[in-house]
């Protein structure tokens, strides 16, 4: 077992003790072999674990730049898969990354926020999860994440998986700022209905 593998068994253990996890939807099938996005809303720092153990593919997360600073942490974030992003820039090369990702088959994580929301309320998206999806022609899966009473113990994370978006159904064919904006936000109502 790798890395990768090796701490999501560690976590899958560790998680379920402090908190209540519910996952829903996950029955689902995602084509084999078939690179894929998935888009979901940031309420806290457990996202990513939550839904990474429930994943049966390793996901690539795009996590900000400031992760990467500790020496330790910026190893064990590269061997967890994490591609850092600077926020505030062009960020052409986390997104080369990302692309060449999903063109090879694998699984990229994006919260399409671009932070956290503190009150658990849908910050306007930004338009990467879908120019990826462009680029790659590949699809969206989008999910929801709802995290009651944060931080207390025992308190229950719900993971919602929804329907894949296929790239197609974005509708953008100039790829203007207005076409992918609109597309974000297409992406986003998917996850507010998951999230109710």
């Amino acid at each position: 077992m790798g890395f990768y593998r090796n701490v999501k068994w560690i976590v899958s253990k560790l998680l379920p003790i402090f908190f209540k996890l519910e996952f829903i939807g996950f029955e689902k099938k995602v084509a084999s072999g078939k690179g894929y996005i998935i888009c979901c809303n940031h309420v806290s720092n457990l996202d990513s674990v939550a839904i990474a153990i429930k994943v049966d593919a390793e996901i690539n997360f795009l996590g900000k730049a400031e992760l990467f600073k500790n020496a330790f942490l910026a190893f064990a974030f590269r061997k967890l898969n994490v591609i850092p992003v600077t926020r505030g820039k062009g960020n052409s090369t986390a997104l080369e990354k990302a692309v060449a990702v999903v063109k090879s088959g694998g699984v990229l994580g994006i919260f399409p926020e671009g932070t956290r929301s503190k009150d658990g309320k849908l910050k306007p998206p930004k338009s990467g999860a879908v120019f990826v999806a462009l680029a790659a022609k590949a699809d969206i899966l989008p999910m929801g994440i709802t995290f009651e009473k944060r931080w207390l113990k025992r308190s229950k994370i719900v993971v919602k998986c929804g329907e894949m978006i296929r790239y197609e159904d974005l509708m953008v064919k100039e790829r203007t700022h207005s076409e992918l904006r609109q597309a974000s936000k297409f992406v986003m109502a998917k996850i507010s209905e998951l999230i109710g």
